[in-house]
């Protein structure tokens, strides 16, 4: 499946799984599979939304496509280095919420290159830079969702 249409059907069926998760505290409809919103007060039953949920989802869809040569990491360090601080001149690796690496067959056996970034966010819109300057800036193609 070319990268394009990968990108696709994952993001669309991980925005369809969000639509139908459950809540904690609230009545099972038994649509939304097993992962759940929680909740940050059990007294107002206000649900917690994080990046993760997302990130869990588009783990399932990776998954569930089954390729030999489709691997992936979270947490992933950044190949290049960034400055994130007002402090001039300390530029660290970043780290990456998930990358999409594919399998390639050398003369010397099989490596992994990274073929997509991907970064999530969930109503913080406080770091959107940071995230935007990673993706723009690392060599492979990024995702920001």
């Amino acid at each position: 499946m070319p990268l394009g249409k990968l990108i696709e059907t994952c993001s669309i069926e991980v925005i369809k799984k969000i639509g139908l998760m459950e809540k904690e505290g609230e009545n099972i409809t038994n649509n939304g599979g097993k992962l759940i919103f929680p909740c940050f007060n059990h007294s107002n039953k206000k649900i917690r939304i994080s990046e993760q949920e997302a990130r869990v989802l588009f783990i399932q869809e990776i998954e569930k496509l089954n390729n030999p040569n489709l691997y992936y990491s979270v947490e992933t360090p950044t190949v290049g280095k960034y400055n994130f601080t007002s402090t001039l001149n300390k530029s660290t690796s970043g780290s990456l919420d998930m990358c999409l690496l594919q399998s390639i067959q050398s003369k010397s056996g099989k490596t992994l290159d990274r073929i997509l970034n991907i970064e999530f966010k969930a109503h913080n819109p406080k770091g959107f830079d940071n995230d935007f300057e990673k993706l723009f800036h690392e060599p492979s193609d990024g995702l920001f969702f």
